[in-house]
């Protein structure tokens, strides 16, 4: 008797692009989970809204949906197989995140840790954008 497969790729769906969508759905789910730990990691105290208000019960939402569109993201990566066209446009869609992070960091909003670790994830996504080409 045959055994049965048990492997779990999906066709066309390559081992960088398995890293970029297990990736942003770990992030995304970081943020739809634990909103308020991800932005005080990621903001300066200064730029924190004040514990208990409506606009800290704001930004958290915001962060939580910012979080279900990551994961929503992560899980197209994980089952779609991406052409060479769209890893180029992948890459070229981390641009705008870059600078983002870099002006805000620089405007002394984001921590270190909040720009430092974006700015890891955007590399490893332009590097398995590359390897997708």
């Amino acid at each position: 008797m045959a055994a049965a497969s048990t492997s779990a790729t999906i066709p066309g769906v390559k081992p960088p692009q398995l890293v970029m969508g297990a990736c942003w759905t770990g992030m995304g789910m970081a943020c739809v989970v634990a909103p308020g730990t991800v932005l005080s990691l990621s903001l300066r105290p200064e730029f924190l809204p004040e514990t208990g208000t409506k606009v800290e019960k704001t930004a958290e939402l915001l962060m939580q949906c910012f979080g279900a569109q990551a994961v929503m993201t992560g899980l197209s990566l994980l089952t779609n197989p991406m052409s060479e066209t769209s890893a180029k446009a992948w890459l070229c869609g981390l641009a705008p995140f870059v600078v983002f992070d870099y002006v805000f960091w620089a405007r002394g909003m984001l921590t270190d840790f909040g720009a430092g670790g974006d700015l890891a994830g955007n590399v490893v996504f332009a590097a398995c954008s590359v390897a997708l080409m």
